[in-house]
């Protein structure tokens, strides 16, 4: 009875939700793998091998701190998977020989080891492991340990960013920040990512975050993903105010692997895989481009019957039907691409050094034919302790790349090009003009003969940093850091007379852009930690920053050649005048940065910083400007009150602001030309730029945000479930803005001037919630989950426009999103039901219908436009599970965007007059189906679109994907012990395999691209690789 009472109290008591996940764990278990549950609370064995005869029957109690029972605490036999669970009073046994080491291990304790020996009955208690709390986490300008933490930090370590195959650091971690909103929007190999952290804020100015690598700001999608152990997301204004204007979007920080102590290692990691595009919309070919064009031609008043059939088409489209002469143009042009990855590295350290070497080597076979990436990489790290008070070290990163293009307009030009033709003469040869010799109709694949049109990019870039710390006094540092990145990009064009820009402009030249890129960076940090009284601790960090850019190009012109022999190897084998033109862009900045570090008793912690930030961008008195920040945390959960409160292992508050800015406007944007003059017809002279043809502001200044930050930190059971809450509030003040001046105020050529000005306030609000759950740890078995969501809401505050002020394809409306589409709104097509207020309008029945504003006057023009949506989600998040069974592991990860809006770019080639191709995704309307989204083919119509047509192509952007699937193999350990090796793996992943759109007309299209439709589509890839070690 005495046991039972222990028990109900332990069920209900704070402990009692350990065993409820645990239990909840089992039962799910024992449905999954019913060989894994034999008796799982009742100390049952666990064996996959049969008991020799020399092992023994042995028992034990585990424990906790308290001396109360540990109910599922894992024990495995080392080296083996025979193992158990223990029950509900903590009790177990299992069959072990006496040399046997028996391995006991239970999230957030310290995992142990135990001889069995002579012993028969063992009696272990476990200790909590605060190697969470006491992990240390990389910040601006130093380290903390994650429990002394005051502002909003995410961290992601190597091994969730090598899970997913990439050349792309960033893309690699994409849905594992809540928060950081990461695209692809282009296919091409090479092709980089857009992100932001929190919103859009900024308008002209970046928005993208700011990336520090190791200790200085560098270039993130030149890294090696192989190289780094960790990547920090600093998010709120107190952790990133010490990168002043350059943290205004946040910060990320970008640790590359260091040696283990003692230890030399070599690792090897190689893959090969398949791009293959995920999905792409078909067009109409055969009977149904044959019935379409009957529909245009019947709205013509041309065709009533199969009867008219002869009068269809003009007569060079007629032969090809005749000849049966389809064309899959997208098939043709499209290829399955091929992906092959190695990296090779190995480090090694002891007392006085450390080294670390890696090579890496990527290849990638794009979409197109003809589009390929070569990246060949190197980095050296050394580290040097010369006595106690002296260490120095060298870090170099050096990278190479070969990028073979091809123009992106092909995806839009094998959609538009009539689905007929001889693309290639019987020789093989292309064929310029293959639908009938129709010059309209330049063929697709112009480019993809030999020599015919030729894109390289060669890049060189190297980014030498070294360093010196002298540490004289315990807790007194000084380092000092001297960086610098090095960049050469020579992007080498050729279109000849038979590529499409010269079938179609007939511009035929070689143009060869040569830029280099200079920065140097030198960095002084002064740190001092003291304790006074053992209760309060304090950092004192001063660091000084200095960074010069420079930025030189040369272009190279050869215009005319009557071979395609040279390509651009030789501009003077050009027939024309060749064009030389030159470049230079410089700016300088300096910084001085403060920052104190408190915390009393461990339980209240203080953060205060203020950086002076200078920029030669910005005009004279305003170059200067400073940004402070502060945080508080509590620490609730070193309170005494909370002692008794053993479910909650971890529980802290924080709260947060700080002040950031941007000074992100054009270089020269404030300098005066050389010379003054009249601009246009004004009276007065007005200074203006002739470095970049926009007029000085004497009056810019910083775009700054104010940042809010509340967040919670909360661990459970031991830190086997965390959660991290944030809620923040931006405001971003004196928006930078490039405006355009009225054409009377003058310009160059065709381009009026323009201006920088500090134009409105941005709102960014949301919401984030990240929780990791240990779900199952078992001697076999193992499940983590891990859940990322956030919500943002963009607001324009003000602008200094009495109306929308646009910028691209959005404007800038008060009360709404940065990101605004604004146009007509669109309601329908007209039925016949309707033609008499179509009339009213112009139309007819068949042809879309759009919103009018008010009372109706039947004139539509822009004060009819309406809000179509924005380019932003409301909400995004991502579910990543890993699972592990005996050297088997899964991981799957789940992402979402939703609620946002895209301009489909695809469905705006729906062209009405039915001769070019059209998607098949694009219903139409007839007086038969008047419920359909898109107008009446009407070959009548010159262009082949309607008036208002271009509103009937936004579409809800929603989408969830499985992002990667991974699943891998660990050989055993004794399979490798004759060849050295410590670990093997193998795996297969699989990325972006399955989408989900909300929307039935992207069901055939990845909306995570945007809805450009000039670039290249997003590809699904297969790889299979082998991780080895050493």
């Amino acid at each position: 009875m005495k046991k039972n009472q222990r028990t109900v109290r332990f069920l209900i008591g704070a402990k009692g939700s350990r065993f409820l996940v645990w239990g909840l764990s089992a039962a799910m278990m024992s449905m999954a793998f019913p060989a894994m549950a034999e008796n799982p609370l009742g100390g049952g064995k666990v064996s996959d091998s049969q008991i020799v005869a020399q092992n023994k029957t042995v028992t034990g109690t585990i424990v906790d701190e308290t001396g109360e029972p540990m109910i599922g605490v894992s024990v495995l036999v080392k080296g083996t998977t025979t193992g158990t669970v223990t029950d509900f009073d903590g009790k177990f046994s299992l069959s072990a020989a006496p040399n046997s080491i028996l391995v006991i291990s239970y999230i957030g304790y310290q995992t142990q080891e135990i001889k069995v020996g002579n012993q028969n009955n063992l009696s272990i208690a476990l200790k909590p492991d605060n190697q969470v709390l006491d992990e240390v986490v990389v910040v601006g300008y130093g380290t903390v340990k994650k429990r002394d933490l005051t502002g909003a930090v995410a961290s992601v370590k190597s091994e969730d960013i090598l899970r997913m195959p990439t050349s792309n650091v960033v893309e690699a971690i994409q849905g594992q920040v809540a928060g950081l909103d990461i695209t692809r929007t282009n296919g091409e190999a090479g092709s980089g990512v857009n992100m932001t952290l929190r919103g859009t804020r900024s308008i002209y100015g970046s928005n993208t975050p700011l990336f520090i690598i190791d200790g200085m700001e560098g270039s993130y999608d030149e890294l090696n993903p192989n190289d780094i152990a960790s990547i920090e997301v600093l998010k709120d204004a107190s952790s990133t105010a010490v990168y002043g204007a350059a943290g205004a979007n946040g910060v990320i920080i970008i640790s590359t692997k260091t040696p283990k102590k003692d230890k030399f290692s070599i690792d090897l990691d190689a893959y090969y895989g398949w791009n293959v595009i995920s999905s792409f919309p078909k067009m109409n070919r055969g009977e149904d481009y044959i019935n379409f064009r009957r529909e245009a031609q019947r709205a013509a008043g041309v065709w009533n019957s199969p009867a008219d059939d002869a009068m269809l088409f003009p007569s060079y489209i007629q032969n090809l039907i005749d000849n049966n002469q389809w064309v899959d143009w997208f098939d043709m042009a499209s290829q399955t691409g091929t992906t092959t990855s190695y990296n090779l590295n190995t480090s090694y350290s002891n007392d006085r050094m450390t080294s670390y070497f890696s090579l890496g080597y990527y290849d990638l076979e794009g979409l197109l034919k003809g589009d390929e990436l070569q990246r060949y990489s190197a980095r050296a790290k050394f580290d040097f302790k010369a006595n106690e008070y002296v260490k120095y070290g060298l870090n170099m990163y050096a990278m190479y790349s070969k990028n073979d293009k091809r123009s992106s307009r092909v995806w839009n030009r094998i959609i538009c090009t009539p689905p007929l033709g001889t693309p290639y003469d019987e020789e093989g040869n292309l064929v310029d003009y293959p639908v009938g010799g129709d010059k309209s109709n330049i063929n697709p694949l112009a480019d993809m003969g030999d020599g015919r049109y030729v894109h390289n990019v060669k890049t060189l870039s190297v980014n030498p940093q070294m360093y010196v710390e002298i540490t004289p006094l315990k807790g007194l540092s000084f380092k000092s850091v001297l960086g610098g990145y090095f960049r050469n990009v020579k992007d080498s064009e050729y279109a000849g007379k038979h590529s499409f820009q010269g079938l179609e402009k007939n511009d035929v030249k070689a143009t060869i852009p040569n830029t280099f890129t200079y920065n140097y960076k030198w960095q002084n940090i002064l740190t001092y930690n003291f304790e006074i009284n053992d209760d309060h601790a304090f950092t004192v960090t001063g660091v000084t920053e200095w960074s010069k850019d420079r930025r030189e190009k040369v272009t190279a012109t050869g215009n005319g050649f009557d071979t395609d022999y040279y390509a651009y190897h030789n501009l003077g084998a050009a027939t024309g005048t060749p064009t030389v033109s030159s470049e230079y862009v410089g700016s300088q900045k300096m910084s001085y940065v403060t920052r104190l570090n408190y915390s009393y008793k461990g339980r209240y912690l203080l953060t205060l910083s203020s950086r002076w930030d200078g920029s030669s961008i910005l005009a004279k008195g305003n170059q200067w400007d400073v940004f402070p920040a502060g945080a508080v945390a509590w620490r609730i959960s070193d309170e005494a009150f909370m002692q008794n409160v053993e479910a909650v292992s971890n529980l802290k508050l924080r709260a947060s602001y700080g002040v950031t800015g941007n000074a992100g406007a054009k270089e020269y944007a404030t300098l005066d030309f050389s010379r003054t003059g009249v601009i246009g017809f004004q009276d007065v002279p007005v200074y203006y730029s002739g470095f970049s043809s926009s007029v000085a502001n004497k009056d810019l200044g910083w775009e700054k945000s104010y940042m809010l930050d509340l967040g919670l930190d909360l661990g459970l059971l031991n830190d086997r479930i965390g959660v991290t809450f944030d809620w923040y509030r931006t405001d971003t003040k004196d928006i930078l803005f490039e405006k355009s001046l009225p054409y009377g105020a003058g310009g160059y050529a065709s381009s009026p001037f323009k201006i920088w000005s500090n134009v409105g306030e941005t709102r960014n609000t949301g919401v984030e919630l990240s929780v990791t759950s240990h779900n199952f740890i078992g001697p076999k078995f193992t499940w983590d989950t891990t859940l990322a969501f956030s919500t943002n809401k963009e607001e324009v505050i003000k602008t200094t426009s009495e109306g929308p002020l646009q910028f691209g394809d959005y404007y800038l409306i008060p009360g709404e999103a940065v990101k605004t589409y604004y146009g007509y709104k669109y309601l329908g097509i007209w039925g016949t039901a309707q033609a008499e207020e179509a009339a009213k309008y112009g139309q007819k029945p068949g042809q879309v219908h759009v919103a009018e504003k008010g009372e109706p006057d039947y004139k539509l023009n822009t004060d009819d436009y309406h809000v179509l949506g924005n380019a932003t989600p409301k909400w995004s998040g991502s579910l990543l599970n890993n699972f592990s069974y005996k050297d088997f592991d899964l991981s799957v990860l789940l992402i979402a965007r939703w609620d946002w809006t895209i301009p489909y770019g695809l469905t705006g080639w729906y062209r009405t007059d039915g001769i070019n191709s059209s998607p098949m995704i694009c219903d139409y309307w007839t007086p038969e189906n008047q419920n359909a989204r898109f107008p009446r083919p009407d070959a009548s119509i010159s262009n082949g679109q309607d008036q208002y047509q271009q509103w009937a192509n936004y579409f809800d952007g929603s989408y969830l994907k499985v992002k990667t699937v991974t699943l891998g193999y660990t050989l055993p350990k004794k399979w490798l012990n004759t060849l050295k090796i410590d670990r093997a793996r193998i795996y297969f992943t699989a990325s972006n395999p399955f989408i989900w759109t909300k929307c039935d007309y992207l069901k055939d299209y990845d909306p995570e691209k945007g809805g450009d439709d000039d670039d290249a589509p997003l590809s699904k890839q297969y790889v299979f690789g082998i991780n080895i070690s050493f």
